[in-house]
């Protein structure tokens, strides 16, 4: 190879010193640097505070609405109480009412077997009266016949005994009534006190460990 292609070869090119220059003078002075540096950490600081003055409402907010959720919970609660205690207690009336009407019951069946005894105790005094009233027609001279004393007084027991007969009857169908009346009454309170006693059971047994679950202000806040 010639000599003088070897040095183009390795022939050095001269460079400016102006992009050296150019670039020192582009760098900023140390006080510019700490102000921007003092300015970059002042922003930080004050996101940071805002972040924990953010945090602190939160804070306020969530510890807040627990309260409030736990104050409706006790006040739930104790409402509960109160119905249970309310629902215990009319079925302590009920049960009370059902014992009323049960000796009512047995007094109405009492009654109507004092009233059949004395509607039969009554048709005996009122057949032989009856009869004997036959007899007298029954005799043979049609002036026998007449309305003499005895006669008026077979009349009048008659009379008597058929007007006792009716009110008897009359008062064991109303005593049947009345009874007819307590059995459907103790019907009725009785399907009462059974919706009561499941509602309690529903209250105690279901009701009542699931509101003891739940979470205090301190798990709801977090």
């Amino acid at each position: 190879m010639p000599v003088d292609a070897r040095r183009s070869r390795f022939r050095f090119v001269r460079c400016s010193p102006f992009p050296i220059l150019f670039h020192f003078r582009r760098q900023v002075e140390v006080e510019s640097w700490s102000s921007a540096s003092d300015q970059t950490i002042g922003e930080a600081e004050s996101q940071v505070a805002a972040s924990t003055e953010l945090r602190s409402r939160i804070d306020e907010a969530l510890t807040a609405a627990a309260r409030r959720l736990r104050t409706q919970a006790d006040a739930v609660d104790d409402a509960l109480e109160r119905r249970v205690a309310q629902v215990e207690h009319s079925r302590v009336a009920l049960e009370n009412q059902i014992d009323q009407v049960v000796r009512g019951v047995v007094e109405m069946e009492r009654l109507q077997t004092d009233l059949r005894r004395a509607g039969f105790n009554n048709g005996l005094p009122l057949r032989v009266a009856q009869q004997r009233l036959q007899t007298r027609k029954a005799r043979p001279q049609p002036a026998e016949n007449c309305t003499d004393l005895p006669q008026s007084g077979l009349l009048a027991e008659v009379a008597g005994s058929e007007g006792a007969a009716q009110q008897l009857e009359a008062a064991e169908a109303a005593a049947e009534a009345r009874l007819a009346e307590l059995l459907r009454v103790r019907g009725h309170l009785e399907s009462e006190v059974r919706v009561r006693r499941r509602s309690l059971q529903v209250e105690r047994r279901q009701v009542a460990p699931l509101r003891s679950h739940f979470p205090s202000t301190l798990d709801i806040s977090g």
